[in-house]
This record gives structure tokens, C-alpha cells and sequence, in this order.
């Protein structure tokens, strides 16, 4: 009987253990990032990645894009797809990121520009919104969600990219 208990238990131990290389779906927010073959841009250029090619991204910097895993330091060049209720989204037609909703001034983006949105904020018709700008995330913006496609069920190894019809 102790010989069955010490089973479970260690069956149950080695379960719960967390996992500790965890992945995360990202997507490109510049375009033309390098994939080295070794980690600190070491060794032959792998490929490029394209603006919003949405990719795997393992911690050490580990990319893998449609069969080609490599690495890269560009972290500041990837956005996730569902973070803390911060979903990201393509703009699919010019559009104002406005600073306060319903008034003017703010951030003139251009189609296929990546966004980060939060679903949950809403005011006045308008959805809060992060713009990527100058390396950086730029906070508290506000955008119509008509403007945006949420990019959070495209797949591994897609381009979200869209053109005028």
C-alpha cells in the first residue's frame, strides 16, 4: 500500500511541475528582422521577418516563422497577440489614433499599422488603443474598432496584411 501512494505521489509531483520553456505568439511590428543562427546575432542570417508576420516566440530570444527557427535581440520588435487583456490588431484603412475620445490630436496610422487594444475600455464609440512609435509603446490612445481586425485568431506563420479592395 505505501509502494502505491509513493507512486501517486510522485506521479502527481512530476505533473505539477510548471513548464518552464513557455512559448507565446507574437507578432512583427517593423519589418526586415534578422534570424540568426546562434543567440547575440551570431553565425549566418537565417532569414528576415517580415512586418506583421505573426511567429513563435521562446524565451533566449528563440523565433521560429513558417519552418525556421532562429534568434534575435530585436525583442523591442515583437508585440504579443493576448497579453493582460491587451489584444493586438491590424488598422485596415488609414485611421487617427486620437487622444481623448471624440477630439481631435493624436497619431496619424497608416494601413496595416500593429496596434495593441484593450476590448474591455470603451468610451464614446472608441476602444483604448497602444501604438507602436519610436521603439516604444505609446499608451492611452483611442481608436474606432471599425478601423481594426484583431489579429488574435490567425495562426502561426500568417502576414497580417491587408489591401485595398
Amino acid at each position: 500500500m505505501k509502494k502505491i501512494i509513493t507512486i501517486i505521489l510522485a506521479g502527481v509531483l512530476i505533473f505539477s511541475v510548471p513548464v518552464f520553456a513557455s512559448a507565446q505568439k507574437d507578432i512583427t511590428v517593423s519589418s526586415h528582422i534578422p534570424l540568426y543562427k546562434y543567440k547575440y546575432a551570431r553565425g549566418g542570417v537565417v532569414t528576415y521577418l517580415p512586418k506583421n508576420a505573426i511567429v513563435n516566440y521562446q524565451s533566449g530570444g528563440k523565433v521560429t516563422f513558417r519552418g525556421k527557427t532562429g534568434y534575435t535581440s530585436l525583442y523591442y520588435y515583437f508585440a504579443p497577440v493576448k497579453s493582460n487583456g491587451w489584444v493586438t490588431a491590424v488598422t485596415k484603412r488609414q485611421a487617427v489614433a486620437l487622444v481623448s475620445p471624440g477630439k481631435g490630436g493624436g497619431n496619424y496610422l497608416n494601413m496595416n499599422t500593429v496596434v495593441r487594444i484593450k476590448p474591455s475600455v470603451k468610451r464614446k464609440g472608441y476602444v483604448q488603443t497602444a501604438v507602436f512609435i519610436n521603439k516604444k509603446w505609446v499608451w492611452c490612445r483611442w481608436i474606432k474598432p471599425s478601423n481594426l481586425i484583431r489579429v488574435d485568431g490567425y495562426g502561426y506563420g500568417s502576414i497580417a496584411v491587408f489591401h485595398y479592395l
